[in-house]
């Protein structure tokens, strides 16, 4: 085996896109994020974010996007208020400005579609981007869903998340651990994972997967015909196809290593 790369799925904490400076005044701000995941701890900021910008920025129209994720039934204080907290840092943010929340697959977390999209609509949200399975309609028109962002409009997209770890956010953005599973590929295969690999706001969008995987390790050198174990989570190996493309790999749970483990060594100063 020549080298060893780590390779999968990351977590995400919630972060906000700032106004860039410029001589001219703005004509709208937005504040751009996704995959909270019931981040209780970073709501505080969040609202208050909104209030400098718009201290800071009188007048200036604002509006909050927030690609999904926003919901976490692993977050035992949240599957227990049923998403009473996160509903409340909605209403809170409404106050402030127009919030538009484009439905993603953990805002179901509490309640069925239908439900989760009435009670997020009865605290002001603006959100509907589905389809109530039982009736095969819209859970709310397209007028109603955005009445700010115009048709065709690419929201900013989420799961970069290892771009911010750090060490103060660990279990907030590491937020499952498991067992690492490891398997050997050839190197032209190897090649081809790489490419996919790490694309981030440089990527032009007709390269990008519509998935994000990291890697790490020696990328650079790779030989075609050389042999090289590369690890995973065991939700990336679980989902093989779908971040590693066929042909299917036969991964294997390594004995003892587990992933929070492995990436505190790794995030851990050399001594």
């Amino acid at each position: 085996m020549r080298r060893i790369i780590s390779s999968g799925v990351g977590w995400l904490c919630a972060f906000v896109a700032l106004p860039v400076a410029s001589a001219t005044a703005p004509k709208a701000l937005l504040v751009v994020l996704g995959d909270q995941h019931s981040a209780f701890e970073k709501a505080a900021q969040l609202v208050a974010h909104g209030d400098r910008l718009k201290g800071e920025n009188p007048g200036v129209p604002l509006a909050v996007l927030i690609n999904g994720d926003s919901f976490e039934y692993g977050n035992v204080v949240a599957r227990r208020s049923a998403a009473r907290i996160d509903l409340a840092v909605f209403a809170a943010l409404v106050k402030r400005a127009p919030v538009v929340l484009n439905l993603g697959n953990h805002e179901p977390d509490f309640q069925d579609p239908v439900e989760t999209v009435a009670k997020l609509r009865a605290v002001g949200v603006i959100s509907g981007n589905a389809r109530d399975r039982n009736t095969g309609q819209p859970l709310a028109p397209a007028s109603t869903v955005l009445p700010l962002v115009p048709a065709g409009t690419l929201f900013a997209g989420a799961h970069d998340h290892l771009r911010f770890v750090h060490r103060v956010d660990f279990d907030a953005c590491v937020r499952f651990d498991g067992p690492v599973f490891t398997a050997e590929v050839d190197g032209t295969r190897l090649q081809k994972l790489a490419a996919l690999a790490n694309e981030g706001p440089e990527t032009p969008f007709a390269q990008r997967s519509g998935e994000f995987s990291f890697a790490a390790g020696r990328l650079a050198g790779i030989d075609p015909a050389g042999s090289y174990r590369i690890a995973t989570t065991d939700w990336g190996a679980k989902n093989s196809d779908r971040y590693f493309g066929p042909p299917a790999i036969a991964w294997r749970e390594h004995p003892t290593l587990k992933l929070k483990a492995a990436v505190l060594a790794a995030l851990a100063p050399a001594n």
